[in-house]
């Protein structure tokens, strides 16, 4: 409606209601227009639909239902013929019209053709009253029901399932690996092994040089240790020709750090050793420097994190396709 120029009604003064086409028209001009309305247009008592005199033959009302239209004989005998008249199924199942036998072949019918999503055939789909409560709510096909009812193993637990029970199955295991908390790996950045049970969550190898037998309720024996390892790989190196601990290491750096220089560059792990957000930079042998550049190489993409990517790596044995698949079985993504 023009919001400038609202249609008549009853409240807009000057107006008054003709009585044949119930349009409003001015007062002023209701018999003029009421001479040619009466003459030209009819209006059918049953349904209020105003037509011009000449189409009031073609106007017709279905006897069995509220339908009406204005095209004639031919326009009722369809509408009869599709609403009102006897269909047979292929199935033989007998309805009342063809917008229910429409209906009936696009939903119920046995003989519909379905694509099944476990065997990826062209079936009928059959009888659809053989549905059980827990087929119905997933969606199946009675031929899809008995189709998934054959069994396999689930590649995560080794369970073996039917066929339509696994996607919930897996959900489980989805849920399971997002609730799974973060993996304790040794705090030495250049390890993937797990921690071990020690003060500094160094794992057992990285530990064992720092290990000592002798009562240290403080520590302060223990930070001893750590210091003089630090340092000695500052000053004089790991010996090791692979090594990548720079700037944490001689060998790597290739040159000597001098006494002053190399207490400033460890005096964060030392002073820290026993706080779990601080990382030491010990070197490691050639196999485990691969491991933690493999799990650096997944990091970086930045679908799982490092501690996610060290146990990945650690799992599989330094093998890549094999540490990406274990991630998606096991670990929780970042977004997640």
């Amino acid at each position: 409606m023009d919001v400038d120029n609202p249609k008549p009604n009853a409240n807009t003064p000057g107006f008054t209601q003709c009585q044949n086409c119930l349009s409003w028209v001015p007062e002023r001009s209701l018999l003029l227009h009421q001479n040619f309305c009466l003459r030209n247009n009819f209006r059918c008592e049953q349904c209020g639909t105003v037509l011009p005199k000449k189409e009031q033959s073609e106007h017709w009302h279905c006897p069995d239902c509220e339908v009406h239209g204005n095209h004639g004989s031919s326009s009722l005998a369809k509408h009869r013929y599709i609403e009102h008249t006897q269909q047979e199924c292929a199935c033989g199942q007998s309805l009342p019209s063809r917008s229910s036998l429409a209906f009936h072949r696009a939903t119920s019918c046995p003989v519909k053709l379905i694509k099944c999503r476990f065997c990826q055939t062209f079936k009928e789909q059959g009888d659809v009253s053989s549905l059980n409560a827990a087929d119905i709510l997933a969606g199946l096909t009675p031929h899809e029901a008995e189709c998934g009812s054959r069994t396999v193993e689930c590649q995560i637990c080794g369970r073996r399932l039917r066929i339509k029970d696994l996607p919930i199955h897996q959900r489980l295991h989805d849920d399971e690996r997002k609730a799974r908390p973060e993996p304790r790996n040794c705090r030495n950045i250049n390890c993937t092994r797990a921690r071990g049970d020690n003060p500094l969550g160094l794992c057992t190898i990285c530990f064992g040089p720092l290990y000592s037998p002798l009562h240290d309720p403080g520590y302060r024996r223990l930070q001893s240790r750590l210091e003089r390892k630090l340092l000695t790989q500052l000053m004089s190196g790991c010996g090791r020709a692979h090594c990548g601990n720079a700037p944490y290491c001689a060998t790597a750096l290739g040159r000597s750090v001098g006494m002053s220089e190399a207490m400033k560059a460890i005096r964060e792990q030392v002073n820290g050793m026993l706080r779990d957000d601080v990382q030491f930079h010990v070197c490691v042998d050639e196999v485990v420097q691969r491991k933690a550049f493999l799990a650096g190489m997944i990091s970086a993409e930045g679908v799982y994190g490092m501690e996610w990517a060290r146990k990945a790596i650690e799992e599989t044995k330094g093998d890549l396709s094999r540490a990406r698949a274990w991630l998606e079985q096991n670990a929780r993504r970042v977004d997640e």
